[in-house]
């Protein structure tokens, strides 16, 4: 079996690293310099080409996505030419925001996440998709995962294209659990993980897979806090680190990561723990639903078809999961729109899902954008994930992880107010100095606390 390790992706619902004001945006911009912006342009290509200019998330799946436009799109749309500037999620987001704030048109199409979908359209920088969706034949716009369209929409106006949604689930060695005569309960708590996990680590096989790398660990961390019943806020936005259950979950985290994950997991993000995974160094793997597609690729996985897929640990809440998605938008400052949407359009469609599956092999269909995709039987039989990854989507509600405008008392993925990555990036890094052994939990969550409270007040959301 093939030892190649997986293609890397980055997979989380941070929010970018500026406040989402033009004013702000345009400071951030003169700060970066002319020289850090992109060189590629959009325009009127070679023999009368439009040239449009795509800012993409570099993953694997828009990897595909690039590899087909080479292939397929541009025998199908000869008078279209796509580029792509491929960008790791940070750089990506501040190359965007850059562009948009300027109103520059360097991007014809931006990868965005909700969170930037919904900043983004409030200040009128991109263009509406109902539109577009409804004019095109054969769009179907209907098959589109409602759960995932309320992410992207507001005021029944469609900010962006979904290419791939994600929840998160537990991925298991289903021949580890057999050989060592344990079973993955149904519907396990973090607690049942914690135990299995401990009476299968040793030197040669780490019982999990976590992440502890800053600006990454904060998603997981997230997601047992509200399994625990914590908190990260109170409906007066008083910052609720130190209160008992979110204290006990960060203590949790952080010992279960210290005591039972690769060597290394304090510097670990979602690549890091997928390829441990992968390459069968870890029996477990709490994150993203859509690292399935490169578990389940055997020229990229060593445990392909040995995966076991359960629902992410529960404790106290009934769902500790979590929601983010990529989708495709097209900016008010395109002057390219029309060939933009060609791309887009051909992009997230249902023929483009089948081409996928027939090109890369079904597995590494993207996951999570349309009803009809699991209905597709060569899908079902090479993705044993996707019953249990359009299961943990479906949970997703308009009072579900999706974007708060105040603290909600259920699970949020992140919060709209432009300052909270000064909230999560702390909180990340004090997490990844506990798990290196700097400090304690507690000490962090005390750090974390404090450095909340002061982030809160001095933006004026919490009088202190």
């Amino acid at each position: 079996m093939s030892t190649k390790p997986p293609r890397l992706a980055t997979t989380s619902f941070a929010a970018p690293r500026t406040s989402l004001t033009r004013r702000s945006l345009l400071q951030y911009s003169m700060a970066g310099g002319a020289a850090a912006m992109l060189g590629a342009c959009s325009g009127q290509g070679a023999q009368g080409k439009t040239t449009i200019t795509v800012a993409n998330v570099s993953n694997p799946v828009t990897e595909d996505l690039q590899e087909l436009t080479r292939s397929e799109f541009n025998a199908i749309h000869p008078d279209i030419e796509v580029r792509f500037s491929s960008l790791p999620e940070t750089e990506l987001r501040e190359r965007v925001a850059r562009d948009v704030a300027n109103g520059s048109g360097q991007f014809d199409v931006l990868a965005l996440g909700p969170y930037e979908t919904s900043q983004y359209s409030s200040q009128g920088w991109l263009a509406d998709l109902r539109p577009l969706m409804d004019e095109t034949e054969g769009y179907d716009a209907a098959d589109l995962i409602p759960s995932v369209m309320e992410t992207l929409s507001s005021d029944d106006q469609i900010w962006g294209a979904p290419v791939y949604a994600e929840s998160a689930f537990l991925m298991y060695r289903t021949d580890v659990f057999e050989e060592r005569g344990l079973t993955m309960p149904e519907q396990p708590t973090w607690q049942e993980v914690a135990e299995l996990a401990h009476t299968i680590h040793g030197p040669d096989l780490s019982g999990i897979a976590l992440r502890g790398l800053p600006g990454e660990n904060q998603v997981s961390v997230m997601s047992v806090i509200y399994a625990f019943g914590g908190r990260l806020f109170t409906p007066e936005w008083e910052p609720t680190f130190t209160e008992a259950e979110t204290r006990e979950a960060i203590n949790f985290y952080v010992d279960l990561v210290r005591s039972a994950s690769p060597v290394g997991a304090a510097s670990a993000g979602y690549n890091q723990a997928l390829s441990s995974f992968a390459q069968g160094q870890a029996a477990m793997f709490m994150d993203a639903t859509v690292a399935a597609n490169t578990l389940e690729d055997p020229d990229q996985s060593t445990v392909a078809g040995k995966v076991g897929y359960a629902p992410a640990p529960h404790y106290r809440s009934d769902f500790g999961g979590w929601y983010w998605s990529w989708a495709l938008s097209i900016p008010e400052s395109s002057r390219h729109q029309e060939a933009a949407w060609s791309f887009v359009s051909w992009a997230t469609s249902q023929d483009y899902i089948k081409l996928a599956g027939e090109t890369f092999g079904w597995e590494r269909v993207p996951p999570g954008t349309r009803l009809s995709t699991y209905e597709i039987s060569e899908y079902q039989e090479a993705a044993p994930f996707a019953a249990a990854t359009l299961e943990e989507i479906a949970k997703v509600s308009t009072d579900k992880l999706l974007k708060p405008t105040a603290p909600p008392q259920l699970p949020a993925a992140y919060f709209e107010f432009p300052q909270w990555t000064d909230v999560y990036m702390p909180m990340s890094q004090e997490i990844a100095a506990a798990i290196a052994g700097q400090q304690t939990a507690d000490q962090a969550v005390d750090a974390i606390q404090a450095s909340a409270e002061a982030t809160m007040s001095r933006i004026g959301l919490w009088a202190g």
